[in-house]
């Protein structure tokens, strides 16, 4: 019968490294770290050459860029002045249809002994500086403006007028409602 043959996985004995081996195999590993630190220097000296060029094309394509922006410069001024004053315009044309159904009820109130010399509206608040023959008079129109419901805060001061005795110089401040 033949002799049984057994399997033994646990290692006899370990090989001792000598000094020769160790020596051998650190001198090859050293040889590709020197190998590959080359080859790493080289790629770096390379690509130095295409980073430059590119550094180049960059800074060249920005020059043109601030040339075209510094061209437009004087374009984009004139335009966003032209848009201020188109939104001035546009908001007195708005205002422009309310400020003349004003302006007709203030004249509709107006008796004929009254004379204007400065009619101002700024906003929402009116100012007249007027003159009249009497007291009646100015009194009769402030009366019609305080009965109108569009107008509201009036004040009235007095003065004398200075070119004429016999009238009365007044100025009316009052302020409108916005529809």
């Amino acid at each position: 019968m033949p002799a049984k043959k057994g399997i033994n996985l646990i290692p006899q004995k370990k090989k001792v490294v000598d000094l020769q081996e160790f020596l051998n195999w650190s001198v090859n590993v050293g040889r590709w770290i020197v190998v590959l630190t080359e080859f790493v220097v080289i790629c770096a000296f390379l690509s130095r050459f295409y980073f430059d060029t590119k550094l180049a094309n960059l800074f060249d394509e920005l020059n043109e860029k601030k040339a075209i922006v510094n061209s437009a410069v004087a374009f984009e001024e004139d335009f966003r002045s032209l848009q201020n004053k188109l939104k001035i315009i546009k908001e007195l044309y708005a205002a422009s249809e309310q400020y003349s159904t004003i302006i007709r009820k203030i004249i509709q109130k107006v008796p004929s002994e009254v004379t204007f010399k400065r009619f101002s509206i700024e906003e929402n608040k009116i100012t007249i500086d007027g003159s009249a023959y009497s007291e009646r008079a100015v009194s009769l129109f402030v009366r019609s403006l305080v009965s109108d419901s569009d107008f509201q805060n009036i004040a009235l001061k007095l003065g004398s007028e200075k070119e004429d005795i016999n009238k009365i110089g007044f100025t009316i401040n009052f302020e409108f409602k916005n529809k």
